[in-house]
């Protein structure tokens, strides 16, 4: 059996990039360990840390090397429990059965797809695990910014000189008070993702939320099946997450707006379609 090494944060140009790591005790405490005590499990191309109390992926962490991607056309989805840890610590097959919800990948599916073709198979085959995998409202699926949120990665690679072609994502569910109980789970309203990519030897990082709230408090009201997406300061999703993501917070290309900063507001921007992700200052 070869040896799965996880995420590689050793994986973009001149640059060691961490996976997250718990920043509170109630961060730490949620921690839930592989049958043989590791707090982080690593599979082919991808990392993840699973959370105790909700059953589900607290983060994953991923490396995209778009230079040696494998194509995954007519590929099946075969979801099945995660082998390295208790069934009890994972939300299998049964939460899916005969309803909307969707099994939504964590660390894509196509995006850990890379290198020889058996590496790639092994890669994808694994993203398929539950313990990759997030129930989502079937509002997430009609919502029209699903395809922003998939296409975020493909964007930045297109629109900014990425060296070599590669970029380390991170992303999950955030866990919340008001999250949608559905039989023996939770499901996340919201989600988040980081890009961590390189151009001119620079290490650069952007933030995202996808999100049901009004973070913008413009609205009367809120449609709860309506998705927002934003562009959001790395420091304040790490603060938000309970997580320290390292070298990411610097890296940020969102710079603080001194007045706002001074008032201690997050700092974010709309995005309604993937022409908006990169903008000047941002």
């Amino acid at each position: 059996m070869p040896v799965d090494r996880g995420f590689d944060p050793r994986f973009l140009p001149g640059h060691e990039v961490g996976v997250p790591k718990p920043a509170t005790a109630a961060a730490r405490a949620d921690l839930r360990p592989t049958k043989v005590g590791d707090t982080v499990r690593h599979c082919t191309h991808y990392s993840l840390c699973m959370s105790a109390s909700r059953k589900l992926c607290r983060w994953a962490a991923w490396n995209i090397d778009g230079a040696h991607h494998v194509p995954t056309t007519g590929d099946a989805r075969n979801f099945r429990d995660d082998p390295d840890y208790d069934e009890s610590a994972q939300i299998d097959d049964e939460l899916y059965a005969k309803n909307d919800l969707d099994q939504g990948h964590i660390a894509a599916f196509a995006d850990v797809s890379w290198g020889n073709r058996k590496e790639a198979a092994r890669a994808r085959a694994q993203s398929c695990y539950f313990t990759n995998i997030t129930p989502q409202l079937d509002s997430f699926n009609r919502s029209s910014l699903k395809g922003v949120w998939g296409n975020l990665e493909a964007s930045i690679a297109e629109e900014n000189d990425v060296e070599a072609k590669r970029i380390s994502v991170f992303g999950g569910p955030f866990f919340q008070r008001d999250d949608v109980p559905f039989g023996k789970a939770l499901v996340p309203r919201d989600f988040w993702k980081v890009l961590a990519y390189v151009e001119d030897d620079v290490l650069k990082a952007k933030g995202f939320i996808l999100t049901q709230k009004d973070l913008e408090r413009r609205l009367e009201a809120l449609v709860l099946a309506d998705y927002r997406m934003y562009q959001h300061r790395v420091h304040e999703l790490a603060k938000k997450l309970e997580l320290a993501l390292g070298v990411l917070a610097p890296a940020d290309t969102a710079a603080a707006h001194p007045r706002r900063a001074a008032a201690r507001a997050p700092v974010l921007r709309r995005i309604t379609s993937t022409s908006e992700i990169n903008a000047p200052g941002w």
